[in-house]
C-alpha cells in the first residue's frame, strides 16, 4: 500500500505528465534538430550520433516519466 507521501508524489507525477502531453512548437523544434542530427549522422554513418539525437529528442520524454512512474508506483 502507498501511504500519503508517495500518493502525493504520484499525483504531482501525474499532473506533471498530462501538462507535458500537449504539442507546442517548441517540441517541434526540439523533433526537428533531433531529425536533422539524426540524419547527419547516418550520412556519416556514425552509431553515437544517431544515439545522441535519439535522446535530445522530444519522443524520450514520456519514457523519462513512465520510468519516473515506475518508480513511485
Amino acid at each position: 500500500m502507498m501511504d500519503s507521501e508517495e500518493l502525493l508524489k504520484s499525483d504531482i507525477i501525474d499532473k506533471h505528465v498530462r501538462q507535458g502531453l500537449g504539442f507546442s512548437w517548441l517540441n517541434f523544434a526540439v523533433l526537428f534538430c533531433a531529425t536533422i542530427i539524426a540524419c547527419v549522422g547516418l550520412n556519416m554513418n556514425s552509431t553515437a550520433v544517431v544515439i545522441g539525437a535519439m535522446l535530445i529528442s522530444p519522443i524520450m520524454g514520456p519514457n523519462h516519466w513512465n520510468g519516473l512512474w515506475f518508480r513511485y508506483s
